[in-house]
C-alpha cells in the first residue's frame, strides 16, 4: 500500500495547520498523526481551511469554520485536527474544490455537494444562507457533472460534454455570463449554463479573487474578469480595447504553441503547467508571486525559468505565495512568507519581511533514508499543505480525471420512458405526492437588544412561503433575553409537491433545467415584543425546501438577515428540519 504523509506550515490561526493549536510554523511540521495510514488522492485549501480526499473516496477536513466551510457543523469557529466528514460518509467522493470560505465535493454518482459561506450564492442552493454540512446541489442533478471547480466566491460544475454551469458572484465579470454587477443583483444563486463557453469542451475551471480560468480539452485557456494587472493573460493591446478594466466576455489567454494541462489561481495571479512539465505564471507580481525575480506585473504566460530543468507535476497559488512540486519529488516555493507559509524556516519574531523572489527548494522533515519525496502541494491564503510519499508511488492527475455520468433511468430506443420502466415501477411502493415539513425552532443567540432594559423579548413567526395553503405558526415570547430557548415544534402537512423538491427525473439531458420550485421556502421572522407599541423586527431568514434532503433531519444555525435594506441585524436561529413523505 502507498505511504503518504501530510505536513503543514504557515499561519496557525483557526487550526488551519491541523496541529491542534494556533501557533504559526515557518517549517513544514508533520506528519499529521490523525491522517496516519490514509492513502491520499487529492488535497485542496480554501483561504483558511483544508480538505483531503482519500483514495477510497472519504473526505477529511479541518481549519477555520466561521461559515461552516469545514462541514462538521456549528460547534465552534475552528476544527483543530483533520477528521472524516460524516455528512458524506455514505458517498464515494471523487473530486473536491475549495473557494475562500466554501467547499464543493463531487460523488462517483455525479452528484455535487456544497457547504460553507453562501453570501453570494456560491453554494447553488438558491439563497445566501451559510450551510454547515454538505448539502446536495439539487439544480445540478441529472446534468452529468464530471468535474467541479471554485474561485473566491464562485462555483463551477463541468459536464461530461464539456459544458460549464456556474453560480456565485459575477463581480468584475468573473462569472463569464455577461454580468459585471457583483452586488445582490449580480449574484447567481442557482447554477446556470455559461453559454459563452459552449463552443469549447472545458475540462477544468478555477478562479482568483476577481477573475476565472477555464481549461479546454485541447490545452487552451480561456479567462474572464479583472484584467488590469494581467490576470486574464491577454496582451496590453487587448486590455486597452476593453471598455472597463475587466471583461465579462470570454478572453483567450495568449500561450501560442504551449499546451497546458493544469492551472491554479491565487488572489491575483495564475500558475499553469504545460504538457512538458514547464511552469508558467502571470498576473500581479506584488510580493514576488510570479517567481521571475521582480514585482512587475506580467500580462501573458511567462516561463518560470529557475525550475525549467526540473519538470513539475503540481502547482498551487496562495494569497501572496506560490509553490510547485517537481516530478523528481522536490518542492519549490516563492513569494511572501511573512507568517511562515513558504516553509523555509525563517525566524517569525524577526521584523524583516521574508520574501523569496525566485523559486527555491524546501527541505521538509522527511525520512532519514531519503525515500520520502514531495508529491502534491496546496496553498491557502497564508498556509501551505504538503503531501509526501515514497519514490515510485505515482501521483494521479486528479484535475484531468473525470467520472463518466451514470444513466439516471433505463433507455431503450423508440420506446417511451414510462413503458420502459413500467415493470420496475409496478413493484415499487407508490411515492407520496405531497410532503410534510417538521420545524423545530430550538433557540437563538446574540439577538440584537431593542428596548431600554438592554434585552429583547423575542419570538418567531414561522410559515411556509408560497407553499400549499396559508399555514402560519408563532413561538412563545421569551422575556428579557438575547439568547432565548423555545424548543417548539411546528408541522406543515402537505406544504409542497414532491416534484418541486426533487425535480423531474426525466429532465436528465445535458443543459436541461430541472423542475424545481425554488420559491417554496421556510420563512422565519424574528421580532421583539413591545407591550407599549408595535413589535420591532429583529431579522428574517429563508430556507428553500427544494434544497432539503428527504427523510433526513438537519440541525443548523442560520444567521438572521435584514428584512429591509440597511437594517442592522445580529444573531442566529437554531433549527431542526425534517422534510418527510411519511
Amino acid at each position: 500500500m502507498p505511504f503518504h504523509s501530510i505536513y503543514t506550515c504557515g499561519h496557525g490561526a483557526g487550526g488551519r495547520l491541523g496541529l491542534n493549536d494556533e501557533v504559526p510554523r515557518s517549517k513544514f511540521v508533520g506528519p499529521l498523526s490523525t491522517l496516519e495510514g490514509v492513502v491520499i488522492n487529492n488535497l485542496v485549501c480554501g483561504s483558511k481551511h483544508t480538505l483531503v480526499l482519500s483514495r477510497s473516496g472519504k473526505l477529511f477536513s479541518w481549519g477555520y469554520n466561521q461559515y461552516g466551510q469545514v462541514g462538521h457543523g456549528d460547534h465552534g469557529l475552528a476544527d483543530w485536527e483533520p477528521r472524516p466528514l460524516k455528512g458524506l460518509g455514505q458517498f464515494k467522493i471523487v473530486q473536491v474544490s475549495a473557494g475562500e470560505d466554501h467547499s464543493v465535493a463531487l460523488t462517483g454518482n455525479n452528484e455535487v455537494f456544497a457547504w460553507g459561506r453562501g453570501t453570494s450564492g456560491q453554494l447553488g442552493h438558491g439563497d445566501v444562507t451559510n450551510v454547515w454540512f454538505p448539502f446536495m446541489v439539487k439544480a445540478l442533478q441529472g446534468k452529468g457533472v464530471v468535474a467541479v471547480g471554485t474561485g473566491y466566491d464562485v462555483t463551477f460544475a463541468i459536464t461530461g460534454t464539456g459544458k460549464v454551469f456556474g453560480c456565485g458572484s459575477s463581480a468584475a465579470g468573473k462569472m463569464g455570463n455577461g454580468d459585471v454587477d457583483g452586488g445582490v443583483g449580480g449574484n447567481v444563486y442557482i447554477p446556470g449554463l455559461l453559454k459563452a463557453l459552449q463552443s469549447f469542451r472545458i475540462v477544468a475551471a478555477t478562479g482568483g479573487k476577481n477573475f476565472s480560468m477555464f481549461l479546454t480539452d485541447l490545452g487552451e485557456l480561456k479567462s474572464c474578469g479583472y484584467a488590469s494587472n494581467g490576470q486574464l493573460g491577454i496582451p496590453f493591446a487587448k486590455i486597452e480595447q476593453l471598455d472597463a478594466p475587466y471583461s465579462s466576455a470570454i478572453q483567450e489567454v495568449e500561450h501560442k504553441g504551449i499546451v497546458l494541462r493544469m492551472v491554479q489561481c491565487g488572489d491575483a495571479h495564475t500558475l499553469a503547467i504545460a504538457d512538458n512539465g514547464l511552469v508558467y505564471s502571470w498576473g500581479s507580481g506584488v510580493d514576488w508571486t510570479l517567481g521571475h525575480g521582480s514585482q512587475d506585473d506580467v500580462l501573458t504566460p511567462k516561463l518560470v525559468a529557475m525550475i525549467e530543468a526540473d519538470p513539475c507535476i503540481c502547482v498551487s497559488a496562495g494569497g501572496c505565495h506560490s509553490t510547485a512540486v517537481s516530478k523528481s519529488g522536490r518542492l519549490y516555493v516563492w513569494g511572501r512568507g511573512f507568517i511562515g507559509q513558504l516553509g523555509l524556516g525563517h525566524r517569525l519574531e524577526e521584523e524583516v519581511e521574508h520574501k523569496q523572489g525566485l523559486p527555491t527548494s524546501v527541505k521538509f522533515n522527511q525520512r532519514n533514508d531519503g525515500s520520502e519525496i514531495a508529491q502534491r502541494i496546496a496553498c491557502g491564503h497564508c498556509h501551505s499543505v504538503l503531501q509526501t510519499g515514497l519514490a515510485g508511488d505515482e501521483v494521479e492527475d486528479v484535475q484531468q480525471t473525470v467520472a463518466q455520468p451514470k444513466p439516471q433511468r433505463p433507455v431503450v430506443e423508440d420506446k417511451p420512458v414510462h413503458q420502459i420502466s413500467q415493470k420496475i415501477e409496478s413493484k415499487e411502493k407508490p411515492k407520496k405526492q405531497f410532503l410534510t415539513l417538521v420545524v423545530d425552532v430550538v433557540s437563538a443567540r446574540n439577538l440584537m437588544a431593542k428596548d431600554e432594559r438592554g434585552t429583547s423579548d423575542p419570538y418567531c413567526k414561522v410559515k411556509v412561503k408560497d407553499g400549499k395553503g396559508k399555514q402560519k405558526e408563532k413561538t412563545k415570547v421569551i422575556p428579557k433575553t438575547c439568547d432565548p430557548v423555545w424548543n417548539q415544534t411546528f408541522t406543515f402537512k402537505g406544504c409542497c409537491n414532491r416534484v418541486a423538491v426533487e425535480g423531474n427525473p426525466e429532465m436528465v439531458q445535458d443543459g436541461a433545467a430541472p423542475t424545481l420550485n425554488w420559491d417554496i421556502k421556510l420563512k422565519i421572522s424574528c421580532a421583539d415584543q413591545d407591550m407599549m407599541g408595535a413589535d420591532e423586527n429583529l431579522g428574517v431568514l429563508f430556507i428553500p425546501l427544494a434544497g432539503l434532503p428527504l427523510n433526513k433531519k438537519r440541525d443548523i444555525w442560520v444567521p438572521l438577515a435584514p428584512k429591509v435594506e440597511g437594517q442592522p441585524v445580529s444573531g442566529d436561529i437554531r433549527l431542526r428540519l425534517l422534510l418527510t413523505d411519511a
